[in-house]
């Protein structure tokens, strides 16, 4: 590999040394003999970390299951799929499907690999839907809507309208974290009610709709302002700001109207800031469960805590996090993990496959009626299994729905990783940055 290579698409970090050598630090570097697309080497306290994975493989098929363990599947939808060739028409990341007027609804979405130079990151703005009838084309409402292409974004379906929120754009400039809410009644028309919103600009949140109000916690913003919004996160990190949409009456005389107010603001949450975690009403309640933070984590960098709140404001931990070297037990409890499957189902809270993180994705399924104890459902279900050509899969789009019939689980799309290999490599650095 030549130098010249590794140094266009790592740019030296020279805060972070080895040998008097500037690292190529949270970077792409190409391994010809292993395939290997993307690598993040981080120097700190202790032994340099590189983490290497393979060229992500994107889905497009369509999995439904009535009791998790056993799943059929579908008909694949008419959008592209496969190695990430096509750049927005793979759909692979999580939060951009609904159901809506007894249809099975995917809005916007695209493929996830920042470094891959066939994908990079783009997102869509098309909306298709599915009856969920084997033999019943997906029509697409739109190719393009008015709201911004994107992907990592949340849709949720609040006063019988479909939304659109947040997320992130890529295009030349860079990745823009979005601040803005789009709803239609029937995925042709849409119209903004808060473009921008006064929450800094994020994707990866968590949103639920409870008791009728929206609720947004965490994501992950930028630093300072840039692109469509005003304000910046003050953080690169996670956030744990939580955020009400509702109606309230602005004066006297006035209508109520809806509009967005912090309840609580970043750092006053009594939980650090989450990343794709999992955002589920059961019970009457609100659950925030599991979730990516690369600092407070570490080193496992995913959580496995499960907490839940009646009001945005006051939370319980339920399950504290036990994803921790010396502490994690994988016979009895699920590993850490965000950009899962979250759903309610028969009576229950389920996780279905994800990223811990740690150098694998997951294909597990889990359930609990609680909260605090957890039952596995399955290792291996059918879209995981690589005789199907599955896999592990993180970033589908994991809803309930009944079409007509009956009501299951359905899993759309999502990425998997041939291979993800890890290496201590505090010896040998200097010999894969080649001269």
């Amino acid at each position: 590999m030549h130098r010249e290579t590794v140094e266009r698409m790592c740019p030296r970090r020279p805060d972070r040394t080895l040998g008097g050598r500037g690292l190529y630090a949270g970077c792409a570097l190409v391994l010809l003999a292993i395939g290997v697309i993307r690598c993040e080497v981080t120097a700190a306290a202790g032994p340099v970390n590189l983490r290497a994975q393979t060229r992500a493989v994107f889905y497009n098929d369509v999995w439904s299951s009535l009791d998790g363990l056993n799943w059929t599947k579908h008909a694949a939808p008419p959008w592209s799929s496969g190695p990430c060739s096509k750049g927005p028409l793979d759909r692979g990341v999580i939060m951009g499907s609904v159901v809506f007027q007894g249809r099975l609804w995917v809005l916007g979405g695209g493929s996830y690999g920042t470094n891959n130079p066939d994908c990079g990151n783009v997102g869509s703005s098309q909306v298709w839907s599915w009856d969920g009838i084997d033999g019943h084309a997906w029509v697409q409402a739109t190719a393009a809507a008015p709201w911004i292409a994107r992907l990592y974004h949340n849709t949720f379906v609040f006063n019988n309208r479909m939304w659109v929120m947040a997320g992130v754009h890529n295009d030349k400039r860079g990745a823009d974290m979005l601040c803005d809410a789009w709803s239609s009644p029937d995925g042709v028309n849409w119209t903004a009610s808060s473009n921008p919103a006064p929450w800094p600009g994020r994707h990866a949140a968590s949103v639920w709709v409870y008791k009728d109000a929206v609720y947004m916690e965490g994501g992950t913003g930028q630093l300072h302002a840039r692109g469509p919004c005003p304000n910046g996160a003050e953080s690169s990190l996670p956030l744990n700001d939580v955020w009400i949409y509702s109606q309230h009456n602005v004066g006297r005389l006035a209508a109520a109207e809806y509009s967005w107010r912090p309840l609580l603001r970043r750092g006053e949450a009594p939980f650090p800031g989450h990343d794709a975690a999992g955002a589920l009403v059961y019970n009457n309640l609100m659950w925030l469960i599991g979730g990516w933070n690369p600092v407070v984590y570490a080193p496992m960098i995913a959580t496995n805590e499960v907490w839940n709140s009646p009001d945005g404001i006051h939370w319980t931990e339920v399950k504290p996090n036990t994803f921790m070297p010396g502490v994690f037990n994988p016979l009895t409890d699920w590993e850490g993990r965000h950009t899962a499957g979250w759903v309610v189902f028969d009576n229950k809270m389920w996780i279905v496959g994800g990223d811990n993180n740690s150098g694998h994705y997951q294909s597990d399924i889990w359930n609990s009626s609680d909260g605090v104890h957890w039952t596995k459902v399955t290792d291996t279900p059918q879209w995981a299994l690589r005789s199907a050509g599955g896999g592990a899969r993180v970033m589908h789009y994991t809803v309930v729905f009944n079409n007509g019939s009956n009501t299951q689980i359905y899993v759309i799309g999502g990425q998997t990783l041939p291979e993800t290999i890890g290496y201590n490599v505090h010896a040998i650095i200097d010999t894969l940055l080649l001269p």
